[in-house]
């Protein structure tokens, strides 16, 4: 990383006040990391409309003050009595099972098990969202999101878990002190990441419990959280591998991926490619060939040329349904390579117009699908406005976004930049398929508005699905179980973004409802504190407020 810092110094006007902004910003008095003025070019709606355009409620149109101060004036008053999160947390399932230690035989115990789970009295299936229900008699898409596995090759049981080193619980970890320093064998809360029959068991409870995946997405952070241990051939093996394991569990479904900022390396550097110099010296080819080279396999088709030239693609999933997958890396505040180039570095922004302007131009419904969401604080302001502009203008047409990289269970609003009340969007951040840290594995079940001539490609609803850390250490005995479905339990009419922006007032009002949200976002962990007042107030304004440049929706009432 030495010789990419000096040169990015040598070449361009960076100051420290540039680089305490960028890589630490306003929580640590670094300010906002502001560059010169910049718009990506959109062009304007066709002045005839599209016949998706009207599709979605929009909500009551109120002025942008009234906005800030009347709707998302959130304050969070003093409850008359502590919301304990324990309490709100019913008992788990406590099991005592033998399970062998073969690889197979204890995938096929747990395979009963699960099935013993799912099962009412009368013997019919339980825990399940009924696909024809949700859709009113009309097909629904099941479709499987992965993302953060962090697979570590070199995870060891009983290695230490409480190290010195960035990533814990391998050989080189050193030996425990103590007992309870020693990693577990199906993970561990503290900063390990996930064993291979970790992922092996969550892969095989998912091909048992919903045989019926359409579709899998994937959004990187595939290697594991080394920073000075890792190479590119350490990091391209490690792909290769989970690509395997992830054909091997879905032979049929197509899977469509994103890149994740730890698959480069150094971790974190995405050179623009659009500047020959830099890329001679310092880009990231090998990454985008072998990553496509994965693609292909996994999408079961040849990766667009978009993918190795920049880490991007856009493919035409079913007629009239186009899924973009974009590289939010070029946003990534770690990223040195924004203090060189901070205007629509790698020509994303750019490159993902012109794919959604073609898309509205056919007639197309688009998915995005990404690993760093683009309103979440790593990605820098300047690119998540323009990002929220080009947001505005195709919402008609974008159904859905997808991330990953928080580790949490999460969402963010995006907003009508002409009509700052009318949410218009929502980014999907799933939580990670692996332990790190402090957070209990889990994946996610999305239900999207399947194939019939009325298609609004719109999420209908999805499942968190988690396993018990401690329990599985306990016992020897994963026991996979759905934590909530987001319309029943989060009390939606419907996953519009109107209905999500209701959420959040309803939030901030109600104790109980947010005590039950955060339950949710850190995956029914047993190791996280309860949130407090100053928590619950990041929480909710980090979904409202993603757009740093408009005006704050969320701010303290005097």
């Amino acid at each position: 990383m030495r010789d990419r810092l000096e040169w990015i110094i040598r070449n361009s006007e960076v100051s420290a006040e540039d680089v305490c902004s960028l890589v630490l910003g306003r929580s640590h008095g670094c300010g906002n990391f502001r560059t010169k003025p910049w718009n990506v070019n959109i062009p304007p709606p066709d002045p005839h409309g599209s016949k998706y355009r009207s599709s979605r409620s929009p909500a009551r149109s109120i002025s942008i003050r009234e906005a800030n101060v009347q709707a998302f004036n959130i304050t969070v008053p003093q409850p008359q009595q502590s919301v304990n999160q324990k309490q709100l947390n019913p008992p788990l399932q406590q099991r005592a099972l033998h399970i062998p230690q073969q690889q197979q035989q204890l995938l096929h115990q747990n395979q009963q098990l699960e099935k013993q789970l799912l099962q009412n009295e009368d013997g019919s299936s339980g825990s399940l969202v009924d696909r024809i229900d949700l859709g009113k008699g009309k097909p629904v898409l099941k479709v499987l999101h992965l993302t953060d596995p962090h697979f570590d090759p070199d995870y060891r049981i009983g290695s230490n878990a409480v190290c010195e080193a960035p990533l814990c619980c391998n050989s080189d970890s050193g030996s425990p002190r103590k007992f309870s320093d020693a990693a577990g064998k199906w993970g561990d809360y503290r900063n390990c990441d996930s064993p291979r029959w970790l992922l092996q068991n969550m892969l095989h409870h998912i091909v048992t419990t919903h045989p019926d995946i359409d579709y899998v997405l994937c959004t990187g952070d595939l290697v594991p959280h080394h920073i000075w241990k890792i190479s590119r051939q350490e990091n391209v093996a490690v792909i290769s591998e989970m690509t395997e394991m992830l054909l091997g569990f879905f032979p049929n479904a197509p899977i469509y991926g994103s890149i994740g900022n730890h698959e480069s390396f150094p971790r974190d550097s995405f050179p623009p490619p659009e500047n020959p110099e830099v890329w001679q010296k310092f880009g990231n080819q090998w990454l985008y060939d072998s990553i496509s080279e994965q693609w292909s396999h996994l999408m079961r088709e040849p990766v667009p040329p978009s993918a190795r030239q920049a880490g991007h693609f856009s493919v035409l999933i079913r007629p009239g349904f186009r899924i973009i997958s974009i590289n939010t890396n070029f946003c990534y505040r770690l990223n040195w390579w924004i203090l060189y180039k901070s205007v629509d570095p790698g020509l994303l922004l750019r490159w993902l117009v012109r794919e959604l302007q073609m898309a509205e131009s056919k007639g197309e419904l688009v998915h995005i699908i990404g690993h760093l969401p683009p309103y979440y604080a790593d990605c820098y302001d300047q690119w998540a406005h323009q990002f929220n502009r080009v947001v505005s203008r195709y919402s008609h047409i974008i159904r859905g976004q997808f991330y990953g990289h928080s580790h949490y269970d999460e969402f963010r609003i995006h907003y009508d930049m002409k009509s700052p009340s009318n949410a218009v969007g929502i980014e999907y951040i799933s939580p990670n398929n692996g332990p790190f840290h402090d957070l209990n594995p889990s994946y996610r079940i999305f239900y999207i508005d399947g194939d019939h001539p009325e298609t609004t490609r719109n999420v209908l609803d999805y499942e968190t699905w988690v396993m018990n850390l401690t329990h599985a250490n306990v016992y020897d005995a994963p026991h996979w179980y759905k934590l909530y479905s987001a319309k029943e339990d989060l009390e939606l009419p419907s996953l519009e973004p109107r209905h999500w922006d209701n959420l959040v007032k309803r939030m901030a009002r109600d104790p109980q409802l947010f005590a039950r949200y955060y339950r949710y976002m850190i995956q029914d962990s047993d190791m996280e504190k309860d949130c407090d007042r100053a928590c619950k107030r990041k929480t909710l304004c980090s979904i409202v407020d993603g757009d740093k440049m408009m005006p704050q929706k969320c701010r303290a009432r005097g």
